[in-house]
Parts: structure tokens; C-alpha cells; sequence
């Protein structure tokens, strides 16, 4: 059973995976929160679900980069409820943005996406956005003021992997 996304309690955390090639001088660099050309969402990982620690093991062994000595992995830690709480802004006016926080646990039970939503349509790299945001401000800059905010709201943790 999948569950809606509003159940991912605002209490709960989600952590991204990070590769070493993301921090700098004990510094999380912007390029952690980056949506790639083809990605529509942030994978994170949600440590509440049971399977995480597999979950985790999986991804990191399949993913090297990922890994940051034998025994740990470098991870992003956020809160849900900060991650639903960036508002960007064009001046005074707050923008039609949501940032949402899905289960997308089709393979890894524990798997979770950050979306950016404007009016319920997924905000994209180079995709135009609907008539509520202002005609000067591009998916491109939204997308950069979300990692901005990621960056902010969140802090490096290392798990264990075993």
C-alpha cells in the first residue's frame, strides 16, 4: 500500500544522499540539491520506514560516489515540515510554489521524492511555467532558489553502512 503524500508526517526527516564531490571544507555546496536535466524530483531517503538501512546499503553499494569511508555515507538531514515551508518570493509578492515531500516507493520502500509544484504542475529545467508566476522568473530560477533554501534547512549526518 502506498501512502498519500500528506501523511509524510512534517515532524518527520528525509536525507539525501551526498557525494564527497558536494562538500567543501566541511561546507554542503548548492550542487547537492541540483535537479539534473532529466530528474523531475530530489530523491531522499525518509529513516523512519523500516527497509532504510537496506535501502541505504543498496543505493550507496550501487553508487559509489556516495560513499565516504568502508563503514559511512554522507547524507543531507531535513525536516519535512521545513522542506513544505520554503516560500520563494519576487519582491513583496510570495510565489505560487509548493514544495512537497511524496513517498515514490515503487523499488526502495523508503525512497521519497522533494517535487516543486507551481499550481499543481511539476516545475522543470527549461519548461514554462503556468500564468500565476510572473513572466521574468524562469523554472531555471525557482529551481535554483529551491536548492538555495535545501541547503539552508539542512544538515550533513553520516550513517553507518554495513
Amino acid at each position: 500500500m502506498t501512502e498519500e503524500p500528506s501523511n509524510i508526517n512534517d515532524a518527520e526527516n528525509v536525507v539525501r544522499l551526498i557525494s564527497s564531490e558536494w562538500i567543501e571544507d566541511g561546507y554542503l555546496l548548492n550542487a547537492a540539491f541540483a535537479l539534473t536535466p532529466r530528474e523531475n524530483y530530489l530523491s531522499v531517503l525518509r529513516p523512519i520506514i523500516e527497509s532504510f538501512n537496506n535501502d541505504l546499503l543498496f543505493l550507496v553499494t550501487k553508487h559509489k560516489e556516495f560513499k565516504s569511508d568502508d563503514n559511512h555515507c554522507q547524507t543531507a538531514l531535513l525536516e519535512v515540515g521545513d522542506i513544505r515551508n520554503i516560500k520563494i518570493e519576487n519582491g513583496t509578492e510570495i510565489l505560487n510554489i509548493d514544495v512537497a515531500v511524496e513517498p515514490r516507493d515503487k523499488n526502495l520502500k523508503s525512497h521519497a521524492g522533494i517535487i516543486v509544484k507551481s499550481n499543481g504542475q511539476v516545475v522543470v529545467h527549461g519548461r514554462k511555467l503556468n500564468d500565476s508566476i510572473p513572466k521574468d522568473i524562469s523554472a531555471d530560477d525557482i529551481l535554483q532558489e529551491i536548492q538555495l533554501e535545501l541547503r539552508e534547512i539542512s544538515c550533513l549526518k553520516q550513517y553507518r553502512i554495513a
